[in-house]
């Protein structure tokens, strides 16, 4: 049910507002300094595709399945780029606070449940991986 409460979601807002990604940078960038900081030469063609892994991310329900992908960008983002387990909190915030403004009243409390649930799973992984790193 989750699945198609997020799912729905994503496609009310972007039939609202359109491309909600540029969106979502704004939001993440004014919440966190250090990820604007670290990203200041990232195009935007980069920076959607970026965003492109975190909506498909935020589709899955199964987390197992992407363990290997994952493990690598956890890997990957905290050796080359410096990227801490924050960053990722204050970018889902951006996400759904971007979501909850493009569906104005259409937004609901199952809807930020839904949410809240998916994106406190994804984040568990992505910290956990962290961890495990150490």
């Amino acid at each position: 049910m989750s699945d198609d409460l997020i799912i729905r979601s994503l496609e009310l807002a972007v039939a609202n507002a359109g491309d909600i990604t540029p969106a979502v940078y704004k939001k993440y960038f004014a919440r966190c300094q250090d990820s604007k900081a670290l990203m200041i030469h990232v195009d935007e063609l980069v920076r959607g595709k970026m965003m492109d892994e975190v909506y498909r991310l935020v589709m899955v329900e199964d987390y197992g399945e992407e363990d290997g992908y994952l493990n690598w960008e956890v890997d990957n983002h905290e050796m080359a780029y410096s990227v801490k387990p924050h960053m990722y909190e204050s970018l889902f915030s951006a996400l759904i606070e971007t979501i909850c403004e493009s569906l104005g009243d259409e937004w609901n409390a199952d809807y930020a449940a839904a949410w809240k649930q998916r994106s406190d799973r994804l984040r568990h992984e992505i910290v956990r991986r962290f961890s495990e790193a150490v």
